[in-house]
């Protein structure tokens, strides 16, 4: 654990001890490390401040029912607000409750990032923002880390880490998941069949993602408009998901899954790669992220065929 995220979990835990309600908050469209992350300390703080009030916020879209349903509670007292995996407010869900906060927390792993909050908590090696937690809570070797808590936090780590096949996976991946295994008394499969079971219906939707799923040369891509969207009957939040579909493909250098969003009339593009840094990409296309996993956002198709030389280009630097 990195020494200033040690001082910076003493603050937090200082904070946690002075109020009675937190609220815990993470990145619209969750992923598995947002939720993992989220409900993995929130369980902690419920298990070892049981009087206080502790409340997960955020809209809920996940792709199946893992993760519990966000609180609909609100708060009216003074509170404090952690924000996990989240490099910017304006990707914030539920964002006004940070401006309405006594004390701001921010706990992430993004390597471009903003600097909100009193205390910031930051490790941008980590391959997941749970990790960067599990790190500090095993540390705490005076307080409970019970079982529910663990399985939060592996599920975050497996999540953003690709099933712990991306580059950015270290021993120190490992022996924090071997840690939390022990302490569950579970096997990992006891997570990953439940975390990634799907429907029939689910099987429908991947089966519709796939038949839009086009080649060019080194590049796999699939776009996914608000015609396609009424077509399948899926939400945008869940079938963004999708990307991971066109991941082992022998040809395939970088694959992105491009999603229609009504709400702020944007394309959201999910970039995932073997070699290119996506995420230098991504920084030029109103995103950012990881080296070969990062997210990005176009207006139109025009952008988006930008984004797509871009992403060509940095594909022959690689050679053969």
């Amino acid at each position: 654990m990195k020494k200033n995220n040690k001082a910076g979990f003493v603050a937090l835990i200082d904070l946690i001890e002075q109020y009675d309600n937190i609220i815990l908050l993470r990145h619209v469209n969750p992923d598995g490390d947002a939720l993992g992350s989220q409900w993995g300390l929130a369980t902690w703080i419920k298990d070892n401040y049981p009087k206080k009030k502790v409340l997960c916020k955020g809209k809920m879209d996940f792709r199946n029912d893992f993760f519990p349903k966000h609180d609909e509670e609100m708060c009216k007292k003074k509170y404090i607000a952690i924000v996990v995996d989240t490099a910017g407010l304006d990707r914030c869900d539920e964002a006004e409750l940070v401006e309405k906060a006594d004390k701001v927390i921010k706990i992430d792993h993004h390597g471009k990032y903003q600097l909100y909050g009193d205390v910031i908590i930051q490790d941008n090696k980590a391959i997941a923002t749970a990790q960067i937690i599990a790190e500090y809570l095993l540390s705490r070797k005076d307080k409970v880390l019970s079982p529910l808590c663990a399985k939060y936090l592996i599920a975050g780590m497996m999540t953003d880490s690709g099933k712990f096949c991306y580059n950015d996976v270290n021993p120190t991946t490992f022996l924090v998941v071997s840690k939390l295994l022990k302490i569950g008394k579970f096997n990992i499969s006891e997570i990953a069949l439940p975390l990634y079971t799907r429907t029939i219906e689910e099987y429908r939707y991947q089966k519709e993602y796939l038949q839009r799923v086009q080649f060019d040369g080194k590049l796999a891509y699939a776009i996914i408009d608000q015609k396609d969207l009424d077509e399948i009957g899926c939400t945008p939040n869940r079938i963004k998901e999708y990307v991971f579909l066109m991941e082992n493909i022998s040809e395939i250098e970088v694959w992105v899954g491009v999603t229609w969003f009504a709400e702020t009339q944007r394309y959201r593009c999910s970039l995932r790669s073997k070699r290119v840094n996506v995420k230098n990409i991504a920084h030029k296309y109103e995103g950012g992220g990881h080296d070969n996993s990062a997210g990005a956002q176009v207006k139109d198709l025009k952008g988006l065929q930008k984004l797509f030389k871009d992403i060509k280009k940095a594909i022959e630097k690689l050679g053969n």
